[in-house]
């Protein structure tokens, strides 16, 4: 296979953080003819250079959070592995729960986040909700 003319053994459409992490894996098991292609100007360019940096596990299904908690790890371990400071600093999410029936699907998703390996959710009480974001109104 040839991209612009070069040889290459894989190609790779999407330049972001999800394309740039293949190329990135399958670098270090030793394949070195790897082309990244991708609509925008450069790469992390399209949709990741607009991404929030939202990081979260408060998900309700045991996939998607361990998927979450295995990027988590990666991106602790990534200056170290990579060579750069990815800029990830751990904050915290917060949802607020105004109704029972809210509460419980919270109470019950995190029971899942739990036994998926994130034992970080944690219920709050109303007053440390503002404690954490006091411009929330209560």
């Amino acid at each position: 296979m040839t991209a612009r003319g070069r040889p290459v053994d894989v190609v790779i459409v999407g330049a972001g953080v999800m394309g740039s992490s293949v190329a990135w894996h399958l670098a270090v098991q030793g394949v070195r003819r790897i082309r990244l292609l991708d609509r925008a100007t450069a790469p992390g360019a399209g949709s990741t250079g607009r991404a929030t940096g939202g990081f979260r596990v408060q998900y309700d299904t045991a996939a998607n959070v361990r998927l979450s908690v295995r990027s988590r790890e990666k991106l602790l371990a990534f200056e170290e592995e990579v060579g750069a400071d990815p800029e990830y600093r751990p904050r915290g999410y917060l949802f607020v729960a105004r109704r029972a029936d809210d509460l419980a699907l919270l109470r019950e998703a995190q029971a899942v986040q739990h036994g998926a390996g994130a034992p970080w959710p944690r219920e709050v009480s109303a007053e440390e909700v503002l404690a954490l974001n006091p411009a929330l109104v209560p």
